[in-house]
């Protein structure tokens, strides 16, 4: 089984990259809502992601469970920045896109 750490601090790395343009000045904040939301997931994405390793799952019904956490990400820090509504379903539909396809290449079999 692999390290969940390892998974969050590679899920970690690629947040930087959604922080470009106007929210670079935001990339702390997005770093601690994204890791705040792989912390109080940390027991389903394991679960699931030893499933999708071990064949249990494919990687679409990974993604179908994973986006029905979506709404726990809830991005606080943003949004205690003053960043817009709509930017915040934007990046969470982002940070989504990221966990899973990081996910997937973590847990999938060969990942």
């Amino acid at each position: 089984m692999k390290d969940f750490d390892d998974f969050v601090a590679d899920v970690l790395e690629g947040v930087k990259a959604l922080a470009v343009g106007a929210l670079k000045d935001y990339t702390q904040q997005l770093t601690t809502d994204a890791g705040s939301f792989l912390e109080s997931t940390q027991e389903k994405v394991e679960r699931w992601g030893n499933a999708l390793a071990e064949g249990q799952l494919t990687a679409q019904e990974f993604s179908f469970l994973m986006k029905s956490q979506k709404d726990l990400a809830i991005l606080a820090s943003l949004a205690a920045a003053g960043i817009t509504a709509a930017r915040l379903k934007r990046l969470r539909d982002d940070l989504m896109e990221l966990i899973i396809g990081r996910a997937i290449g973590f847990f999938a079999p060969g990942g």
